[in-house]
């Protein structure tokens, strides 16, 4: 799936704004670690 989204357009919002209890309930950290990854 990171093919059909671009990974680091998804992994600047996210990165900059990690504290947005929104942001984190929406992408658990988990998630944010696969997005590093790539």
């Amino acid at each position: 799936m990171a093919q059909a989204k671009p990974p680091k357009s998804e992994a600047k919002p996210q990165a900059e704004k990690p504290r947005d209890p929104e942001l984190t309930h929406k992408y658990p950290k988990p998630v944010f670690d696969d997005f590093a990854s790539i």
